[in-house]
């Protein structure tokens, strides 16, 4: 029982969820239900991610149930703007299952609905992460450049912000940019390499050589 390693902040939040749950389905309230149930997933996975043994024998299967109990009500209660969400956390808890495979479903799916350009970064970049582990470097480069194009649209569109927040969300997202770097450099393309390093500067709006 997870409950039994919750911290008491996750305590608080499982019985929050879990309250606000069955408050939801009591008074029919599939919104409120769909959010409860995203709750309850998030702190089971960030309870398994702190408690877990060993990564070998962490299943996930409360946050992948809870989403999946979601994603369900999604679709049968026509809630099309909360499926994005929902699929890229599939993809999030596919990812440190270490199912690849699954991975690239979700994050596909999520990409198909999602119109934030953050979150469409964060599904490349899943992306970009899980061909590299299946040993697809083409397509993992591909991926790679539209994460970080995505990312470089964003930091255009936020130039005028102060020169602190800006570097932030360099700081932030900059392990793309340094995986896509390295995917790079084991293929030998080294200009390409070099050129999405010098991306990171915070003057450097431009987006990636579509190559």
């Amino acid at each position: 029982n997870h409950l039994l390693a919750l911290t008491p902040d996750q305590n608080l939040a499982h019985k929050d969820g879990d309250e606000a749950l069955k408050i939801s389905r009591d008074i029919n309230l599939p919104d409120r239900e769909i959010r409860s149930l995203a709750t309850l997933a998030i702190v089971a996975l960030a309870v398994e991610i702190e408690h877990k043994a060993t990564p070998e024998k962490a299943s996930y299967g409360d946050a992948r149930a809870y989403t999946l109990q979601a994603l369900a009500l999604t679709r049968s209660q026509g809630k099309q703007r909360y499926e994005a969400d929902l699929l890229g956390y599939l993809a999030d808890i596919a990812y440190v299952r270490k199912d690849y495979e699954k991975v690239a479903e979700y994050a596909l799916g999520a990409l198909r609905r999602e119109e934030s350009l953050d979150k469409r970064a964060t599904q490349f970049s899943n992306l970009m992460r899980a061909m590299d582990r299946l040993h697809r470097p083409s397509l993992a480069i591909a991926f790679g450049k539209e994460a970080v194009n995505t990312y470089q649209q964003i930091r255009q569109n936020r130039r005028d912000l102060k020169q602190e927040l800006q570097n932030a969300y360099v700081k932030k997202h900059e392990g793309t940019y340094r995986k896509l770097g390295e995917l790079l450099f084991a293929e030998q393309r080294l200009s390409e390499a070099r050129r999405v390093l010098d991306l990171l500067k915070n003057e450097e709006y431009l987006q990636f050589t579509q190559g």
